[in-house]
């Protein structure tokens, strides 16, 4: 993202522009979902617990997995769903399948899978979405499914990581209060 000094340069350069929206949210506190929830309207509570009750009574479950530790299989896999996304667009996707072994031949990475899988098929996923792990943020929405499913798209690629941002800040929470020093011990900041 640039400004439009940096624009006018890129694009004097040969670059193409992109014009986008990128939507955030931010952990405003939330112990737990329903806290989230409870900031909305009682329209738009009901509709997203309506939403995730039919992927429950769908049988979806969800993982979170390193990409790491994926296997080869795995990752096949995880590419044939990110792709399939694109192609109901006719389009190539932005990365490829070699994008994966590279960026992840070092070890441990950023990068995690969120998988979720239909009960009774829990040998395959059903659905995943890619996301990436910074000091305070989680970044994605890459996602593909072997099929549509009411609400799936959303439940993949933004509740699921709400409910991981507040489960992480909540983590983070009780390690800085566990590993805080008080003044007298450690100095004037604690």
């Amino acid at each position: 993202f640039v400004d439009a000094s940096g624009a006018g340069a890129a694009q004097q350069a040969g670059a193409s522009l992109r014009h986008d929206i990128q939507h955030q949210w931010f952990n405003d506190d939330y112990l737990h979902f329903d806290d989230f929830l409870a900031r909305l309207s009682s329209d738009k509570r009901k509709k997203i617990r309506r939403e995730r009750r039919k992927l429950v009574e769908c049988g979806i479950t969800y993982q979170r997995e390193a990409a790491h530790t994926l296997s080869a299989g795995a990752l096949d896999e995880v590419f044939a769903l990110y792709a399939s996304t694109y192609a109901l667009r006719g389009q190539p996707p932005y990365l490829n399948r070699a994008f994966f072994d590279d960026y992840l031949r070092e070890g441990p990475s950023p990068m995690w899978v969120l998988s979720g899988r239909a009960a009774g098929q829990e040998d395959q996923r059903e659905m995943m979405a890619l996301f990436f792990e910074g000091d305070d943020t989680l970044y994605g929405r890459h996602w593909g499914a072997r099929r549509e499913l009411d609400g799936a798209h959303f439940e993949t690629c933004y509740y699921q990581g709400i409910d991981w941002c507040i489960e992480r800040a909540a983590w983070l929470r009780r390690a800085h209060s566990a590993y805080r020093q008080p003044a007298a011990a450690g100095g004037a900041d604690g």
